[in-house]
Formats: C-alpha cells, structure tokens, sequence
C-alpha cells in the first residue's frame, strides 16, 4: 500500500481539471470542520 504521501504526490501530479469555459479550482479546501465542542462547521448552501 502507498503511503499518504505518495499517494498526494501522485494526485497533484496528474491533477486534471474538468472540460467548460466555468471558473475551476485545483487544491485543497476544508468541507466540514469538527469543534472541540462536537460542533460541525459545514457551508451552508452545501445541505439546504
């Protein structure tokens, strides 16, 4: 088994990104966020 390591180099080295003329992003972001308090941070128009 690849190590967590390979396995990101890997994906950043063959990123691709979609066909369309649309903005695009290739990268990292935070979906959901788990406080200390069990609180979950989530973006709200991602779950109406």
């Amino acid at each position: 088994m690849k190590s967590i390591r390979a396995q990101v180099l890997e994906a950043e080295q063959n990123a691709k990104l979609g066909l369309g003329a649309d903005e695009q992003f290739s990268g990292y972001g935070v979906m959901g966020l788990s406080f200390s308090s069990g609180h979950m941070c989530w973006p709200c128009d991602v779950f109406p």
